[in-house]
């Protein structure tokens, strides 16, 4: 749940780990409910983990050990790190409770010390929102993966109605319709822990002003992963109405990313830089249409992510701050040159790169090409 980042401000993290200490006690009991039922964060964790058992995972942020318990019932060899030592030691007995072997120790989880490749897994929940330099710790993480190594993280945009007019209608909504502090962690708070405590803290934290989940992908693609996967994990939906119609307010969600096995995948993202684009924009003008539509800055970035997965054209506009339609208008030059398809599921539309083979050739020649030109 805690992790301490050097460089940024110790007074901010200190009263973080302190309140999750604090919380420790509530923390357990919430834990030991979540444990005894079916949960969805349980229930996602089995279906995205791909790793065989007996596979290395660490579970950063681990708190109370909800998902390093979770993780070893899965037949994984599970470490376990935070930085509240409170929270490290219900999370041993949890574990001992539970009959299952984990190797807890208190730790920075943006900077956990361990060999790189350690791990064939990484687990965080509910910890990226509290950490000051959460990009730092993603660099870190993948570092700690092995070749074919998978990251998962849940999460949530808990605080972003501090920044988003939008999300905080939401919360206003919800709040008038399940009470204030009214779940889990709420009913759990055993020794009555100020939980406003948090709230105060969270409004100097980085992601309180990140829409997320997809700053979470930018990072992900930026730090070189692959096979980008996002799931929407609410329980009910809140709409606003915006510009281009109605527009989703999403909180919880979990992402897979994994770290390619050869060089070959890796870095496509960086073909996505201004430098980049311009000499390719020189280059391809006079071109084929495949490559007059990459001489678009914007369809380049769009491809690059599609590489990675699929995404909707509001998850698109969002992660690359262009409108929804200039957006379609890109998503619609790229299926005309072939290069990207779409499927529609429910009343979503969904697009992907038509042959991904054929697009990363494309995007490493491209790559080649850029470095050709600075030589």
């Amino acid at each position: 749940m805690v992790c301490r980042d050097n460089g940024g401000d110790d007074g901010l993290q200190d009263m973080i780990v302190g309140y999750w200490s604090d919380r420790s006690a509530g923390m357990r009991c919430a834990t030991k409910i979540l444990l005894e039922s079916t949960t969805w964060a349980g229930l996602q964790l089995r279906d995205l983990v791909h790793a065989p058992k007996a596979s290395r995972a660490l579970d950063v942020c681990t708190g109370a050990g909800h998902m390093a318990i979770e993780l070893a019932r899965m037949g994984l060899s599970v470490t376990a790190i935070d930085l509240s030592p409170e929270m490290v030691r219900v999370a041993r007995d949890a574990a001992e409770e539970e009959g299952v072997d984990v190797t807890f120790s208190v730790q920075d989880a943006t900077c956990p010390d361990f060999p790189e490749g350690s791990f064939d897994v990484i687990v965080v929940k509910d910890g990226l929102w509290n950490m000051l330099h959460p990009g730092t710790a993603i660099a870190n993480w993948r570092r700690l993966l092995r070749p074919g190594g998978q990251l998962i993280i849940f999460d949530a945009n808990y605080y972003l109605y501090y920044n988003d007019p939008d999300y905080l209608r939401r919360k206003t909504f919800f709040d008038a319709k399940y009470g204030v502090d009214s779940d889990l962690h709420g009913k759990t708070n055993v020794n009555n822990v100020d939980l406003t405590i948090i709230d105060g803290l969270a409004k100097d934290l980085p992601l309180s002003s990140e829409f997320r989940p997809s700053w979470d992908v930018k990072e992900l693609l930026a730090n070189g992963f692959v096979d980008v996967f996002i799931r929407n994990l609410d329980r009910e939906n809140y709409y606003v109405e915006g510009e281009n119609g109605l527009r989703d307010t999403p909180m919880n969600f979990v992402i897979s990313a994994k770290v390619p096995y050869s060089s070959r995948e890796h870095g496509l993202f960086e073909s996505g830089s201004d430098e980049f684009l311009r000499n390719i924009q020189r280059q391809c003008i006079s071109l084929g249409e495949p490559l007059k539509c990459l001489a678009n800055p914007h369809c380049v970035r769009i491809l690059v992510a599609l590489t990675e997965g699929e995404f909707d054209v509001n998850e698109l506009s969002t992660m690359f701050c262009i409108s929804p339609s200039l957006t379609s208008h890109h998503l619609q030059s790229l299926k005309k040159a072939g290069l990207v398809e779409s499927s529609k599921r429910g009343k979503n539309v969904y697009y992907s790169v038509r042959n991904p083979n054929t697009v990363r050739d494309l995007l490493g020649i491209l790559s080649e090409l850029n470095h050709v030109i600075d030589d």
